[in-house]
């Protein structure tokens, strides 16, 4: 190395903060969350746990030699995963002697901004290490942690989608986000310094509750393995206690007069809906890896809500899909809802209004 060189690098090293979190309490996303001791709720809020979670497990089991390069995850509503993926930006940009760029993209700058104020400000203020680190945790659009970087972004701006070069991309709710516009989102990671071992750049994972089928987040998870959590059936000689997956059972799965889980084959009570296992429905050796997991996994407990919302929702016809995508976590497009063909509203353009 040059002298000119080598005294710039000991400069840049001597500007950086000393180390917060040694190397082995990053090996791990799970590691990193329990060493930064960062509460879900913020301050005052209870300690990290996934206990009732089980299903999310996987996800932080990432290993930081071995992260998930690409990976989609289609969920139901209110499963636990907007705050794993505050804790997911967090860990990349810990490291306080390695610069890497992350950007977590929202819908809208609207939610950019609630969520920055209502759930990662709190997060990172829980934390005595994390705020060490943090240069200012009140800056909204680029939060600097050591050598790395934060950014927030809306997608409704193609400046903020063109406009930085990152290493981590994390997308939440792509349901409300633009097909082509994500594609162009993805294009910031092309210089990164995060290299997998089949060439890909950067680290991409996209968040949703499940939309439209062939669509938005459902589109990327068709290309992924698909992993979809497997209930057991408690009884042994039953086929499905092999494992199935309650949502494409509904509604047999449910026993309306006792309100309990059952098994839609031999009618076992299934009192506990994470007693099981994640697998494969696609190709192992997909682009993306994928996980999908829904409402009726937080157990019994809340199935008089689900069992009130599918009778309101679909048997009663007020919102069909919005039951499937945001209880269920599947794809779903209610088949009474009719779409107009382009020609169609072309046709209608130089009607009367009365007509």
């Amino acid at each position: 190395m040059k002298p000119e060189a080598a005294y710039r690098a000991i400069l840049e090293a001597l500007r950086l903060p000393p180390p917060e979190f040694a190397p082995e309490e990053l090996t791990s996303l799970l590691r990193f969350v329990e060493a930064s001791g960062i509460r879900p709720e913020g301050p005052g809020g209870a300690p990290f746990s996934l206990e009732g979670r089980r299903y999310l497990a996987p996800l932080y089991a990432e290993d930081r030699a071995r992260p998930f390069r690409r990976l989609v995850i289609m969920k139901a509503a209110q499963m636990g995963l907007t705050t794993r993926l505050m804790y997911r930006a967090a860990w990349w940009a810990a490291d306080a002697r390695r610069k890497v760029d992350v950007a977590l993209y929202f819908p809208t700058q609207d939610a950019v901004l609630d969520l920055h104020k209502t759930r990662f400000r709190p997060m990172m203020r829980s934390s005595a290490r994390m705020m060490r680190l943090i240069a200012d945790v009140d800056a909204v659009e680029v939060v600097r942690v050591g050598a790395s970087n934060i950014r927030f972004r809306g997608m409704r701006s193609g400046v903020s989608v063109d406009s930085i070069p990152v290493d981590v991309l994390l997308f939440d709710e792509v349901r409300l986000m633009d097909l082509a516009t994500l594609e162009r989102a993805f294009a910031r990671v092309s210089a990164s310094r995060l290299v997998g071992p089949h060439g890909e750049r950067g680290l991409i994972e996209l968040n949703s509750t499940a939309g439209f089928p062939g669509a938005d987040i459902d589109y990327y998870f068709g290309r992924s393995t698909q992993n979809h959590w497997h209930t057991r059936c408690p009884n042994t000689r039953c086929p499905n206690h092999k494992g199935f997956v309650m949502a494409f059972a509904w509604p047999e799965c449910v026993d309306p007069e006792r309100m309990a889980y059952r098994c839609p084959k031999c009618g076992a009570v299934i009192e506990d809906p994470q007693d099981g296992f994640y697998a494969p429905l696609g190709p192992k050796d997909a682009e993306w890896e994928g996980y999908a997991f829904n409402q009726i996994l937080l157990g019994p407990s809340r199935l008089p809500e689900l069992w009130r919302a599918y009778q309101r929702m679909v048997v009663e016809g007020k919102n069909p899909s919005e039951f499937y995508n945001a209880y269920l976590g599947l794809p779903h497009r209610d088949p009474n809802a009719i779409l107009v063909p382009g020609e169609v509203m072309d046709r209608c353009r130089g009607l009367d209004p009365t007509h």
